[in-house]
């Protein structure tokens, strides 16, 4: 069972200096409900859309349209700490995500190759979505041109993310892209007992695997399922998920 206190403590955690964080946002514990989800889904960080219009300067959303409760929703600054009140509305604003405004362009993909397969939905929160990094980075992390600052970053956010692993009831860990897949693998959180290296459709050939994280059936691949654009590739993923997720 997910404490509200592991949560909590991870929002009101001092906001790091120095680090391209997408001003005026708070850390993402997850996207969707943790406590309900039967798969969690890992990737590498939040967008910065997840908090940012697209126009000039990129300012905050609109209240009508913020997914998440960010610092100008809380009426703080941007080195305020938050109350555990404050942290909490954060958290359940993670919750309710799918709920509310989702970046959908970017989980479509994951629910349609990945989900669907599995049979669980983000939308009715039996699958949810966690991050390696629960801080939105300004620029998108593949353009944070120094890897010291990438690490950093990981570093800090990464134990979070093992302790919510480690306290949720997940049958099932999936996670999607070389980045994710190699750092489970560097930190020794994954561990993998089959790999296979196939052409799934067209020619790029794919590295699937599968293990375990936390003592959880776990499976990865190289494929980044939201970012690339080969529907032949994201269907033969679908079969392969189809044909190898843990039944009952």
């Amino acid at each position: 069972m997910i404490d509200d206190q592991l949560l909590i403590d991870r929002i009101r955690s001092p906001r790091p200096d120095g680090l391209p964080i997408v001003r005026g946002s708070a850390p993402v514990t997850s996207f969707g409900d943790p406590r309900s989800a039967r798969v969690a889904s890992v990737g590498i960080n939040p967008s910065v859309s997840e908090f940012c219009s697209s126009k000039k300067g990129k300012p905050l959303l609109e209240p009508a349209k913020k997914r998440f409760a960010d610092l100008e929703t809380l009426g703080l600054d941007e080195h305020d700490v938050l109350t555990e009140e404050q942290a909490l509305s954060v958290a359940e604003s993670c919750d309710r995500y799918f709920d509310v405004n989702p970046y959908w362009s970017w989980f479509s993909p994951m629910q349609t190759y990945v989900m669907d397969p599995l049979g669980v939905s983000y939308k009715d929160r039996t699958a949810v979505h966690l991050d390696l990094v629960q801080w939105a980075t300004d620029p998108v992390w593949s353009r944070i041109a120094s890897t010291a600052v990438q690490d950093r970053l990981v570093d800090g956010d990464l134990p979070f993310l093992r302790a919510l692993i480690a306290q949720g009831g997940y049958d099932l860990i999936v996670l999607n892209g070389r980045t994710v897949v190699e750092t489970f693998r560097r930190f020794g959180m994954f561990e993998v007992d089959h790999e296979d290296k196939r052409v799934l459709g067209g020619t790029t050939r794919s590295t699937l695997l599968a293990g375990t994280v936390g003592g959880r059936r776990a499976l990865g691949w190289t494929l980044n399922v939201p970012g690339q654009n080969l529907k032949a590739q994201k269907q033969g993923l679908a079969e392969w998920l189809s044909s190898s997720a843990p039944r009952g």
